[in-house]
């Protein structure tokens, strides 16, 4: 966790796509093609994106991110199902409730 991230939860960060951008480079760098910690920057930066109505840029990660997720930690893992919040979450703000349902029965009871 990054100190951008801390202030992003904390809702204190003023920029929170350059956290999240900073983030996934440096977790491209360090981790193979692939894993999971990527899937989890690219989650969150997706969402960072999507604050800002970005969605177009936004959309894309965050599916990917959470297909990374789920293939990586499974679909009960609790970096999967944020990412799956924040697809929700996502879909929610655009307006489009039928995706937003269609991600939501994926989560778990």
């Amino acid at each position: 966790m990054t100190l951008g991230t801390i202030r992003l939860e904390m809702g204190r960060g003023r920029r929170p796509r350059s956290f999240s951008v900073e983030d996934w480079r440096s977790r491209r760098r360090r981790c193979r093609a692939g894993h999971w910690r990527i899937a989890e920057a690219q989650s969150r930066l997706g969402a960072c994106l999507g604050e800002r109505r970005q969605a177009r840029e936004a959309e894309p990660l965050l599916v990917d991110g959470y297909e990374g997720l789920l293939r990586g930690r499974g679909a009960r893992g609790a970096k999967t199902v944020d990412a799956l919040k924040r697809l929700v979450a996502f879909y929610e703000g655009q307006g489009d409730n039928a995706a937003a349902a269609g991600y939501r029965a994926q989560l778990p009871r």
